[in-house]
């Protein structure tokens, strides 16, 4: 985990699991023969466990255990435990009774016996919970005691969790069984409820107007005069740019300003707007200034055609036109009022 991704992506990986607690306890017993000192299978299983399936954890605890074993006494289990800061075995099956015979003076007294030996909580349930895993396939009732045990390690107590865990169960109370009466079905004997009548729910009917009322509206219709009809305007007629300009200005202040920076050309019915750059036609083209733009226009000519470009006006002068192609664009200035 502490390898970034984009080094671990260019090695070789190997995964070792943890070594099963019987082939390090046999191993364990061969080295104790080859040392010099005897060990029992007992201490050799209770070394394995506590190495939590690490075989040099487990020999660094037997170097460690070597000091107190002799050629003549083997090493047991509870010199082991008493090395480690463990319970005897003895202590931990002591305890699981008591605890599925209920006698709490026991468990207590055990609990009490274990505090002032200075053993951990929390070894102590470590090893009940080892213990149990190993006799569940013979005892299933050690589940319940498994499923407590779980919590002392989370616990901010483990001390007082372990000690209701025993004694807790002198306090269950039994909750008593409530018999749930039969509903009682109705007989004959019995009022029978009387149904709420339903509502009726009235529409409400829109009653005709009187036709004498209708009949005025319809002859004010007649009598208001049509709304004068727009001057048809000529299909070819010129566009006076300048006038268009007035217009726009008065119509929308953007379109003006954008309007007076363009050059423009027509040809019978079809204006062609030369915006000079793609942002300007973009803004053009945009639907709320081409609508006004071709409301001004109508105007002017009729079913006119508005092209829009994003180059400048070329030349109207042929040689003026070639020499902007050939220069890669350029515009025309009308210097008669200039010079």
């Amino acid at each position: 985990d502490k390898l970034p991704a984009t080094i671990l992506s260019r090695v070789q990986q190997f995964y070792f699991r943890p070594i099963s607690k019987s082939v390090i306890a046999k191993q364990l017993i061969n080295i104790a023969k080859s040392e010099g000192f005897l060990l029992d299978e007992a201490a050799a299983d209770l070394i394995a466990e506590r190495s939590n399936g690490g075989f040099r954890d487990a020999i660094s605890l037997l170097d460690q255990l070597s000091v107190v074993a002799s050629k003549t006494d083997s090493l047991s289990s509870d010199h082991v435990a008493a090395h480690l800061g463990l319970t005897g075995q003895q202590a931990i099956e002591r305890l699981i009774q008591a605890y599925h015979d209920k006698d709490f003076a026991t468990s207590l007294d055990i609990l009490k016996s274990l505090e002032s030996d200075g053993v951990d909580p929390l070894i102590i349930s470590n090893q009940l919970l080892s213990t149990l895993r190993q006799q569940l396939a013979d005892n299933p009732e050690n589940i319940r005691l498994i499923h407590q045990l779980i919590e002392v390690n989370r616990h901010p107590h483990p001390d007082l969790k372990l000690l209701t865990i025993f004694l807790n169960q002198s306090t269950e109370t039994i909750q008593p069984v409530v018999s749930k009466k039969p509903a009682v079905k109705p007989t004959k004997s019995m009022p029978a409820v009387a149904q709420q009548p339903k509502t009726a729910i009235k529409t409400a009917v829109k009653t005709p107007e009187p036709e004498e009322s209708k009949k005025p509206e319809s002859k004010a219709k007649k009598d208001q005069p049509k709304p004068a009809a727009k001057p048809k305007v000529a299909t070819n007629a010129k566009l006076d740019w300048q006038v268009l300009l007035d217009k726009s200005s008065s119509a929308s202040a953007g379109l003006h300003s954008l309007l007076s920076k363009c050059g423009y050309s027509q040809d019978q019915n079809q204006l062609i707007i030369y915006a000079g750059n793609k942002f300007a036609a973009k803004k053009l083209d945009d639907i709320k200034f081409r609508s006004i733009l071709s409301s001004i226009v109508e105007d002017f000519v009729a079913d006119s055609e508005i092209v829009i470009r994003a180059d400048k006006k070329p030349p109207s002068d042929e040689k003026l036109a070639a020499v902007s192609a050939i220069m890669g664009g350029g515009e025309e200035i009308n210097l008669e009022g200039v010079i």
